[in-house]
């Protein structure tokens, strides 16, 4: 009888290698690094189906393989910060989107080990959340050029796997006594999401049966993010009706790692509700230049 598989198979959670060539893992002793606590990895994608219509019928006269893309999403909660720094930062060469990596983990199907394979994968999209008694959370949508059926074999000579660093996830308390600042001045915030948008931009040319993507790089780099913060002053709202572009600050632990935003803009308030069973909160959204991560 068959087993099925499922997210408690998993043998080796989802790692990765940063690339040297564009869609090829290295391939003789690569050392492979831990991304965090991962949960739900979630592929899919593959060539695209295309109907060829025709007079005479009203079915298609035949149907053709197209472009080829592929997807991963996961969550996962922090437990360092070198994996999301290839989301947020920069492109400035080995550690950001300027490099491609492959993403490797293995899972038991019908009871025997599999290796799966994301190749020439970037970061699309990236999200940061927290609050108050909760971990930090990241979630991540890579692109990739290609995705190899599950095999027996990793097809790595003397790979050293990821291991697990046994750390607690990082807490929002993790960020001290005042995780976040708004211009240098802490702000009592309840929750906050930071997103981060890298636009990859698939091209496709050349010769090559599969239609594979040929270069994926990202294009503009947009910040935007929404914060909830307790309602006990006007500094915030004063800077929605200002062209004031300020820093907000986010310690993720506190010596150890700072999301940075710069040139940041209020945008119109979401919402500054007063209900009689409730305190009041402001719920602000905005936009960013730039980011660091450390």
């Amino acid at each position: 009888m068959a087993v099925p598989s499922s997210g408690t198979l998993i043998v080796r959670p989802p790692q990765y290698v940063e690339e040297v060539t564009f869609g090829t893992t290295p391939a003789v002793s690569p050392t492979l690094l831990w991304i965090g606590v991962v949960s739900k990895p979630d592929l899919s994608g593959g060539p695209e189906s295309i109907d060829i219509p025709a007079v005479a019928t009203e079915d298609p006269y035949t149907i053709i393989q197209g472009k080829a893309l592929y997807k991963l999403k996961l969550s996962y909660l922090l437990q360092q910060s070198t994996f999301a720094k290839y989301g947020v930062v920069a492109r400035v060469g080995a550690g950001t989107i300027d490099k491609s990596v492959s993403v490797l983990w293995s899972a038991k199907l019908n009871d025997v080990e599999n290796y799966y394979f994301l190749k020439g994968a970037r970061i699309n999209s990236l999200t940061l959340k927290g609050g108050p008694g909760k971990p930090t959370s990241v979630d991540v949508e890579m692109w990739g050029k290609n995705s190899p059926l599950p095999n027996i074999s990793s097809g790595l000579t003397t790979p050293t796997f990821a291991t697990d660093p046994a750390t607690a996830p990082w807490r929002f308390e993790d960020g001290g006594a005042a995780p976040i600042t708004w211009n240098a001045v802490a702000v009592e915030v309840t929750e906050i999401t930071v997103k981060f948008a890298r636009n990859l931009k698939p091209v496709y040319a050349g010769d090559n049966a599969a239609v594979e993507v040929l270069y994926m790089p990202p294009a503009k780099r947009l910040i935007t993010g929404s914060m909830t913060v307790v309602h006990t002053g006007t500094a915030l709202l004063t800077d929605i009706l200002t062209p004031a572009l300020r820093t907000l600050a986010w310690v993720l632990k506190s010596a150890t790692s700072t999301l940075t935003l710069t040139n940041v803009r209020l945008n119109p308030l979401d919402s500054l509700e007063m209900p009689e069973e409730d305190v009041t909160y402001e719920k602000i959204s905005f936009i960013a230049k730039a980011a660091a991560l450390t």
